[in-house]
């Protein structure tokens, strides 16, 4: 048989109390408590996890209502944090914030680090071509922004000039900016 491997484990163990009544009632009362904790794990399994154990259980069925009530508040605080986070990043543009769930260890916090990283890998792309638009339209053509996952800068703003020629010769007298090889004119359309 295999030996508890910590204190709560233990603890748990020594806590359970012996049958009585010829173990027919406490038969039954385990049987109640085994038949919640399935439906719990059904609703969490589809995705519910607002359901909980009673907290007034004692023994090892008190300690498995215990974690799993402990796990179904991880995963809803985690799953209203990921709606959270895409309604500021995805609908608002808040483009800083990030996820946060404290309290998670082991792979739930690889899961809120990794889903950060994305985060940061997709929107690093709008923030530098927002920096460097922002400071083309203040007439700074000198910025340059990172294109590349090297994290390599790249010249935003290839060419200026001050006319832009049809197919005719015909010269337009605003300013020309020509970036990633296509061109735009710089004017005011007032």
């Amino acid at each position: 048989m295999k030996q508890p491997s910590d204190e709560r484990e233990r603890t748990a163990l020594e806590d359970a109390p012996p049958a009585t009544n010829g173990g027919t009632r406490r038969r039954q009362d385990v049987a109640e408590q085994l038949g919640e904790i399935l439906n719990v794990m059904v609703a969490y399994r589809n995705g519910d996890f607002s359901v909980r154990l009673p907290s007034t259980w004692t023994g090892v069925l008190g300690k498995m209502s215990d974690t799993m009530n402990d796990i179904l508040a991880v995963s809803q605080r985690r799953a209203e944090e990921v709606v959270r986070i895409s309604r500021v990043v995805g609908k608002e543009g808040r483009l800083r914030q990030r996820l946060s769930v404290p309290g998670v260890s082991g792979g739930w916090a690889d899961e809120i680090d990794s889903l950060n990283t994305l985060i940061d890998d997709l929107a690093s792309p709008t923030t530098e071509v927002t920096r460097a638009v922002g400071a083309v339209g203040k007439g700074d053509l000198s910025q340059a922004m990172a294109l590349d996952k090297d994290g390599q800068k790249r010249s935003f703003v290839s060419r200026v000039s001050s006319e832009k020629r049809d197919d005719y010769g015909n010269g337009y007298p605003y300013p020309v900016c020509q970036v990633g090889g296509l061109t735009k004119s710089i004017h005011s359309t007032r």
